[in-house]
């Protein structure tokens, strides 16, 4: 799966702090079209969304690095969909390679 220039990303320093990444048709004038297997996929849409009480975020700039905090402790959603259903999980467990 590859992802195009047209994603978007979304923090919010609130109670709860949010950060969502999003990539694929939002049902806005943006033309995103994800690509499978090097394969063009229009429906393709994937979501990425992570909140916490306030510690995740100091600010609205995007963390550095992310994620900042063990992020297999705090709530979140990674969901693909496209017109056959949708597969959501969550991680449980974070490496760096």
């Amino acid at each position: 799966m590859s992802l195009n220039a047209s994603k978007t990303v979304v923090t919010e320093d609130l109670t709860p702090d949010a950060f969502r990444f999003l990539d694929g048709p939002q049902g806005d004038a943006v033309v995103r079209i994800m690509k499978l297997d090097d394969v063009d996929a229009p429906a393709l849409k994937l979501f990425i969304a992570v909140n916490s009480s306030g510690a995740l975020l100091t600010s609205d700039a995007l963390p550095d690095p992310f994620p900042a905090i063990d992020i297999t402790k705090l709530p979140h959603t990674f969901s693909l969909m496209d017109e056959g259903g949708s597969l959501a999980m969550q991680l449980d467990t974070l490496v760096n390679q």
